[in-house]
This record gives C-alpha cells, structure tokens and sequence, in this order.
C-alpha cells in the first residue's frame, strides 16, 4: 500500500516495529525524522490537540498530568537513541547515562533481547513496575 495512504498511528507502529526488528536503525536514519518527526508527532500532535479540545473538562491535576505526559513523551526519543549511540562520543550523553537520569545502551540492550521487559527508554527507573505488568 502507498505510505502516503497510512493513517498516523499506523506510521507510529511501523516505526516502531521496524526499530524492533533493525535496532540500530538510529545509528543508519535521520533521527529527527523517523524518531521525532514521524514516530513522535504522528502521535504527539493528535494527542496535544485532543488534550486541548478536552482542557476546559478536565480538572487541573488531569490537566498536568496529561501535559507533563505529553511534552516529556515526546522528548523521551532522545534518550533512547542515545541508549542506541547515537552521540556515542558525547560528554553529556555519557554523564546523564552513569547517571542514570538516561538509560544506559547496556540496560536498554536487555528489552530488544527479550522484547516483552525494559521498556522505559528515559531512564528505565519504571522498569521493576512496568515489567509486572
């Protein structure tokens, strides 16, 4: 079928299916448009604008959280292809990972070895509970 004719949350899948089976399709394509542009936004901007639709309805503490899910959700690619070396040499990315405030690529590592655990690509501190579940 013509990719053009893809809906945006059938263009999220795919760039999500497609990474799973090629991880190190971060290091080989323009991250800004396959990890932000077309994964990212394709569910980011429909999402903001049901947010906003929805504002004035909802109350101010499922207004916040909906925000801060939002705006960090589509940041949280950055991290994740840093956890892929993209930026491999960088300071910074090497600090914010022995930090841990960034997941580590060996961490992330484990999820694309068994597909079904570690999946927070920030930081990984919701793993233990994500995992349950």
């Amino acid at each position: 079928a013509d990719p053009l004719s893809r809906t945006p949350f059938e263009l999220a899948c795919f760039g999500f299916q497609y990474h799973h089976v090629k991880p190190d399709n971060w290091l080989t394509a323009d991250m800004w448009y396959y990890g932000i542009c077309r994964t990212g936004l394709s569910f980011y901007f429909p999402m903001a604008a049901l947010h906003w639709l929805a504002w004035a309805r909802l109350a101010d503490f499922a207004n916040l959280v909906l925000y801060v899910v939002l705006h960090v959700g589509m940041f949280c690619q950055v991290s994740h292809a840093a956890a892929h070396g993209r930026w491999a040499g960088s300071r910074w990315v090497k600090l914010l990972q022995r930090s841990g405030l960034w997941v580590s690529p060996a961490a992330h590592r484990l999820h694309h070895c068994e597909l079904d655990k570690n999946f927070c690509i920030v930081n990984g501190w919701a793993n233990p509970l994500v995992d349950r579940l």
